[in-house]
């Protein structure tokens, strides 16, 4: 009884209800640790629906340095600069910082902080990426009125830019953006408003330009299938019909068309023939006694008559 009391001497009322001896002490310690067990986890659970009811300023950063295993005074550092850059609305250096605490620990809060720079910034395409990629993010994720506002920013974002999927073929086009490469897991494309210069490449293919111009709130799909291209050493031996076929320069001498089979040479020839009928028919024709012979000055029939 008296390991009772040394315990909790606040509730003389458990000695009638506890048995004395070692019994007791073991039964008194396990209800004791069940009790502080269920108050700690409601503490914890009263302070994560608080944190996701609090209001959220969509212009300021929210300090995502939650206790985990993975914090270091590195990464602690960087969050603390980053948001006091970007409350200072130094939004280049807060983007920079960010992505330095988001490369020491990944999770969703660091990523939000880009994006947040990234819109800040007019840069709506990488906005929307980084956006997107948050809300994805299962380290620290956005939860309750975090989630919305994150959320919201997404939409406002996505005005300003167009989304393009591709269907390439073949398969492995080369993908470049205003002269930066594109690979493919920046795809679909999303790009800002404005005009941008698309070229696609593969070996083996002629390449291909296209010019896209961005209005803001574009999903559309662009269908690209490059033409092959053919050596110029295969064009000297092959026909349409896939057919051997040298060129006329390049053949041997008995291989040449005989003269006998020119075209050319009978058509001459049967030119040559028409014209001689046609004049031996007038020189054969017979004269009428009343024309002039051309040699003559008078009509034949007064010549005979003298």
């Amino acid at each position: 009884m008296s390991v009772v009391r040394s315990v909790d001497e606040g509730a003389p009322w458990m000695e009638s209800l506890l048995p004395s001896g070692p019994r007791a002490t073991h039964l008194l310690a396990a209800v004791l640790l069940v009790l502080g067990l269920t108050r700690g986890a409601r503490v914890r659970a009263e302070a994560d629906a608080a944190d996701s009811r609090a209001p959220v300023d969509s212009r300021a950063p929210v300090d995502s340095r939650a206790p985990v295993a993975s914090d270091s005074p590195a990464y602690e550092s960087a969050i603390d600069d980053a948001i006091r850059e970007y409350r200072e609305r130094h939004f280049e250096e807060a983007r920079a910082l960010f992505l330095r605490a988001h490369a020491l620990f990944p999770n969703a809060r660091a990523l939000r902080g880009v994006g947040m720079a990234d819109f800040e910034l007019r840069a709506y395409s990488d906005a929307v990426l980084h956006l997107e990629g948050a809300l994805q993010a299962a380290a620290r994720p956005l939860v309750g009125e975090l989630r919305r506002e994150t959320e919201a920013l997404l939409e406002r974002a996505q005005g300003f830019v167009g989304r393009y999927t591709l269907v390439l073929s073949p398969v492995s086009v080369e993908v470049s953006v205003d002269a930066a490469p594109r690979p493919p897991s920046q795809r679909p494309l999303v790009l800002d408003v404005g005009e941008h210069v698309l070229e696609f490449r593969a070996p083996g293919h002629a390449p291909e330009r296209r010019v896209v111009k961005v209005r803001g709130g574009e999903r559309e799909s662009l269908t690209i299938a490059l033409s092959p291209v053919v050596p110029p050493e295969q064009l000297s031996t092959r026909s349409d019909v896939g057919a051997p076929l040298l060129a006329a320069s390049e053949r041997q001498p008995d291989e040449r068309r005989p003269l006998y089979k020119s075209g050319w040479l009978w058509g001459a020839v049967g030119l040559v023939v028409a014209s001689a009928a046609v004049g031996l028919g007038f020189a054969l024709a017979p004269r009428d006694p009343g024309t002039r012979d051309p040699i003559a000055s008078e009509p034949i029939h007064t010549v005979v008559a003298r």
